[in-house]
């Protein structure tokens, strides 16, 4: 593509545009107020929406001309009618000496070749400076065209043009006449391709570009805006700002073209038409401001330049214009209106709201300046690195989103039915891989849960640390962060949820709540698990072993056993009777032996219920044998039978304790009735059977409760134990 054409007018328009009429309109007739409805409130109140035909015709314009079969139309204002002052400056010109390529003639030389491109008014032809050796553009009127009308169009698209000397401005050489006395102007020939049809094909696009189409292009816009916040510096305003008009040469040069329908914001300007003198619909309907829709001129400002930069970024993200429909009308309407865009989520969020902004339907919603929309894209590309990292991050916290829910889940099947369990399949596709092959599969998802919060966290960190104002990722990290806080309280891991909450600057009353109730409700089950252990203290029968057997083997050799073979031989032998006072001091001994004991040991016997309930019993086993040695002798009993009936009590007194205590000591409970029913058969040898009860029933007592030095780990059941707090026991 070569030099842009120039913009369409009468008499010959191109396709697309719109006729004008043939008397010059200054003022457009007022509708009858019938006909007038206020549409917004606000700032731009005074734009009202009327049908669109009453509209076109109260602005001069026939509707049934508007026949846009293609975007690119531009609808020109009706053509001024040249004034004396505008001859003068016309006649005042410089000829300018032009030949046909191959000729020369005196003078400046400018050898002109083939035709670049032509519009209805003007045409564009390149041309040789032999002075210099360069190629130029020269613009001139068309043939056919040449009125007082087309000449001041091109006099001031060439003013207009010579007063903006930027970069992205193709500068004029030169301003002139021809041998008719037309005026035209030598500018600068630019090479390239226009915007829009790289934006339609990427194909087009630079190599280098293609890997990223939407940097590529916003470079474009950021110089555009350049151009046009420049001419706004300038006092000058586009009105016709689309990709067709904007031209991308080879080497990255960007060039905004057409400044036909430019106006001034300077009331001091003589030459280009003031903004303020607008009073006709100009511009192209795919792109329009809704106060350039109104014709009013008292509404346009930079702002309105600003919309037509937020058209083309619009472009730029979707491929299509700002503003569509299947009719010249039904696109006027668009623009009228100028509705917010939906952007689907493949438009980054800042961008979209960039795009919304700029293209607001009231003015004072939109930026200020091209200025501040060339800020606002550059700032979205410094953190677009940000975005595109935050982005990622938010694939991943929807997956960590997906894998809790599927844990929980997995926890209600299991509370419901804890015999089964799930297969790491049915968790999720994307378990992690481990080398350990027995975790459960709780571990597998609890591992994926970690594995993908972990890669979240850190992309989100990763964004903010490019751009820490970055709204999506804050949002991100406070979901990810707020997820994870939630899943461990469901766990039960308060540690972890605690660090989550505490990295939260503002977290949720509900997660500040639950914490609260999970602190509370593991503190109770640590109070109960501190109560059930103590009550598994209090079963210990470890404690204490070495003092028991001590205590047995005391009492039922040094006390018992030994003193009752003793007797037993004495009173064979006729040396000693064994009476009722033998019996007194024998029993009383005992209980006193079992009190010193008791005394002597109480650290160890008071320390846990199960030493305790063995030194009260046979307290009371004490006092039962005493007793029963005073029942035999009120009874006027042979002192014999309180040795026999001892036994028993002795026999009934080891069986409780299997029964209640330990069950090994059956064994004991057998020695004692062994020694009764041979106390019965055997009267002579009462008290040798009374120290045979004692002395095996005590011996496997203390070889039960022989220390762990002993016998190793404890192999006792001590589970019948009642291990109810109680005071003394």
């Amino acid at each position: 593509m070569t030099q842009a054409s120039e913009q369409p007018a009468p008499p010959d328009l191109p396709e697309g545009a719109v006729r004008p009429p043939s008397a010059p309109t200054s003022v457009p007739p007022r509708l009858p107020t019938d006909q007038v409805q206020t549409v917004r409130d606000g700032p731009d109140a005074e734009i009202t929406a009327v049908s669109l035909e009453q509209l076109l015709h109260s602005i001069g314009v026939d509707a049934e001309t508007v026949l846009l079969r293609h975007r690119d139309g531009t609808i020109a204002p009706p053509a001024d009618t040249p004034q004396s002052a505008d001859d003068v400056v016309l006649q005042a010109l410089s000829p300018l000496q032009l030949s046909a390529s191959g000729t020369t003639l005196g003078g400046p030389e400018y050898r002109v070749g083939k035709t670049l491109g032509e519009g209805g008014m003007g045409v564009v032809r390149v041309a040789r400076q032999t002075a210099l050796e360069r190629d130029v553009a020269i613009k001139s009127v068309k043939q056919g065209a040449r009125t007082g009308k087309a000449a001041l169009a091109l006099l001031r698209e060439a003013w207009v043009m010579g007063r903006l000397e930027h970069p992205n401005v193709v500068p004029i050489h030169a301003l002139g006449r021809d041998e008719a006395g037309n005026p035209v102007f030598v500018m600068k020939r630019i090479e390239g391709q226009e915007w829009h049809e790289l934006i339609a094909d990427p194909t087009k696009l630079p190599t280098a570009a293609q890997a990223d189409p939407l940097r590529w292009h916003l470079a474009v816009l950021l110089q555009v805006c350049n151009a046009i916040a420049f001419a706004h510096s300038r006092g000058v305003l586009h009105r016709d700002l689309k990709p067709a008009n904007v031209m991308v040469g080879p080497f990255g040069e960007v060039y905004v073209l057409d400044w036909g329908l430019a106006v001034s914001l300077d009331p001091s300007e003589t030459r280009i038409p003031l903004a303020q003198d607008v009073a006709d619909i100009a511009g192209t309907l795919h792109y329009m401001a809704p106060e350039m829709v109104a014709g009013k001129g008292d509404q346009l400002d930079p702002r309105s330049d600003v919309y037509l930069l937020g058209a083309l970024l619009h472009e730029v993200l979707t491929g299509a214009p700002r503003h569509t429909g299947r009719t010249p009308m039904e696109i006027l309407a668009a623009a009228w209106h100028s509705r917010r865009v939906d952007y689907g989520p493949e438009v980054p969020k800042e961008l979209a709201e960039i795009a919304n902004r700029a293209t607001a339907f009231n003015r004072h919603d939109r930026f200020p300046s091209a200025t501040a929309l060339h800020d606002a894209l550059s700032a979205f590309l410094e953190h677009r690195s940000s975005l595109t990292v935050a982005a990622a991050a938010e694939l991943r916290l929807d997956e960590l989103h997906a894998h809790i829910d599927q844990c929980r889940a997995a926890r209600l099947a299991e509370a419901s039915a804890p015999s089964q369990e799930a297969a790491p399949e049915e968790l999720g596709d994307t378990a992690p891989d481990t080398s350990d092959a027995t975790m459960s599969p709780a571990e597998v998802a609890r591992a994926r849960v970690v594995t993908t919060f972990n890669a979240c966290r850190f992309g989100f960190q990763v964004a903010l640390d490019s751009w820490p104002e970055n709204p999506s990722a804050q949002a991100g990290l406070r979901a990810a962060l707020h997820a994870m806080a939630d899943y461990e309280l469901d766990t039960g891991n308060l540690t972890a949820a605690r660090a989550l909450i505490a990295e939260l600057a503002t977290p949720s009353e509900a997660l500040v709540a639950r914490l609260a109730e999970v602190t509370q409700a593991q503190a109770d089950e640590r109070a109960k698990a501190a109560r059930l252990r103590r009550m598994q203290l209090e079963l210990d029968v470890n404690i204490g072993t070495r003092t028991r057997a001590f205590l047995a083997l005391l009492l039922g050799l040094g006390f018992s056993a030994i003193p009752m073979i003793v007797v037993g031989y004495l009173q064979r032998s006729g040396r000693l009777v064994a009476g009722h006072l033998f019996n007194f001091l024998g029993t009383g001994g005992f209980l006193l032996a079992v009190l010193v004991g008791w005394s002597w040991a109480s650290d160890t016997l008071n320390k846990t219920a199960f030493n305790r309930r063995v030194a009260w019993s046979l307290v009371f086993h004490g006092m039962a044998v005493v007793s029963l040695s005073v029942g035999v002798y009120v009874l006027d009993l042979e002192p014999r039978v309180a040795p026999v009936l001892s036994m028993l009590m002795s026999a009934l007194y080891t069986a409780m304790l299997t029964a209640t205590m330990d069950k090994r000591l059956w064994q004991c409970a057998a020695a004692y009735q062994l020694a009764f029913v041979g106390s019965l058969m055997m009267p002579a040898w009462t008290l040798e059977w009374v120290a045979f009860g004692h002395a095996t029933a005590c011996s496997l007592l203390a070889w039960h409760w022989r220390p762990s030095k002993l016998r190793g780990t404890y192999d006792g059941d001590a589970t019948l134990v009642d291990i109810r707090p109680s005071r003394g026991l």
